[in-house]
């Protein structure tokens, strides 16, 4: 991506060291990168994948430099298959979540495991705390460190839980938070603001976690009758939120620090006029025309 218009692959992989079905990756410290896997081949039978993957470390040239399993021989039957994670180098330790891509099973993961860093030794597996309305702990997905230091968990149940005491053996999760409806999306974290993308608002809850035990709704913004956001994302040099959802546009937010309010930056907007930039009905540069559908945004340096 040094030349970003004229971007060149590298190397390219799919199963390593076992494990199959990458899905989120982490740049460390020692630059190299932290890759969750949903499912091992090793966990296999009769074809069919298991409850259980890993995490791999890779460096810049597709090498795998180490690997870890998330099986735990004290959770016989559990889901645990990693879905994102969280690295806490100044504690020594990750947080991973176990949530499926498949849909047959996608609302059995309730758990997180919690490993260290320094040599990927599994350290925990534990439950996430159980709230009142029973599903907001619901398939754990987006792992984020917030300002104290804890690791909030957005669910595909719309809750957000709080897990603490990571460098302790053992960890506590809180379920502090429940938005409306199910299936949240991507959360992002800006100083003790969580954005959150809500499906059933068409739009994007911020919340203060300053208390962070008693998270407190400051704004929301809706983004159109039809939208269903799902990724969020902050670049610092801009100050923008990008969103990304249901709809072949991708739209940029501001964000105001000393309150928390959402807007939408209207001065990013395409050549049809509209807010955002619309994916649909393009000329790619692969030599396709068709309309694309955005999903996981990252800023540039």
């Amino acid at each position: 991506m040094r030349n970003p218009l004229t971007p060149k692959i590298v190397t390219s992989f799919t199963d390593m060291a076992g494990y199959m079905h990458p899905h989120s990756y982490l740049r460390l410290p020692n630059g190299h990168v932290l890759a969750t896997f949903q499912h091992s081949h090793h966990d296999m039978i009769e074809g069919q994948m298991g409850g259980s993957g890993g995490l791999v470390e890779i460096d810049d040239q597709g090498k795998v430099i180490r690997s870890a399993s998330s099986a735990d021989p004290t959770f016989p039957g559990a889901l645990l298959t990693p879905y994102s994670l969280a690295v806490l180098p100044e504690i020594d330790r990750v947080v991973s979540t176990n949530s499926s891509m498949h849909m047959d099973n996608v609302f059995s993961g309730v758990t997180y495991q919690v490993w260290r860093l320094s040599d990927l030794k599994l350290l925990k597996t534990a439950n996430l705390d159980i709230g009142d309305n029973h599903y907001g702990h619901v398939s754990p997905e987006e792992p984020r460190i917030g300002p104290d230091g804890a690791v909030y968990v957005q669910t595909l149940g719309c809750g957000i839980e709080r897990i603490s005491n990571i460098d302790k053996e053992e960890p506590t999760s809180k379920l502090v938070y429940n938005f409306p409806g199910s299936f949240c999306g991507v959360p992002t974290i800006v100083g003790h603001y969580l954005i959150q993308s809500v499906p059933v608002t068409h739009g994007l809850i911020v919340l203060d976690i300053a208390n962070e035990n008693k998270p407190v709704e400051v704004s929301r913004l809706k983004l159109g009758d039809k939208f269903s956001p799902h990724w969020t994302s902050w670049d610092e040099k801009t100050q923008r939120v990008v969103v990304t959802g249901s709809e072949p546009r991708l739209y940029l937010l501001n964000l105001d620090k000393a309150t928390g309010a959402l807007t939408l930056d209207d001065t990013f907007h395409d050549a049809d006029g509209k807010a955002g930039f619309n994916f649909a009905d393009r000329d790619w540069p692969h030599g396709w025309k068709g309309s694309g559908l955005p999903h996981g945004v990252v800023f540039s340096r």
